[in-house]
């Protein structure tokens, strides 16, 4: 948690601004260190995470037509 100091004033106008600076100078922060971080992290660490393999151990086929051949097969069986 980061903390900006503000300076006590009697004046609205001048704290307003001070608390405005004061938040775009933390959000500042927070961007420029995610974006540091996205840069060196790269998506080899994001894919090392995900799982290679389903629980089912084998690999899903993404083509849609396999997918409609399978079931129409299922389908030609049942009858």
């Amino acid at each position: 948690l980061r903390r900006v100091k503000i300076q006590e004033t009697q004046d609205p106008a001048k704290w307003a601004k001070e608390v405005a600076e004061g938040i775009r100078k933390v959000e500042d922060e927070f961007h420029c260190g995610t974006e540091d971080y996205c840069a060196t992290v790269g998506s080899g660490a994001l894919k090392s995470m995900r799982r290679v393999l389903p629980l089912s151990k084998e690999r899903f086929d993404w083509r849609p037509i396999r997918h409609a051949l399978v079931k129409d097969l299922k389908h030609a069986t049942d009858k």
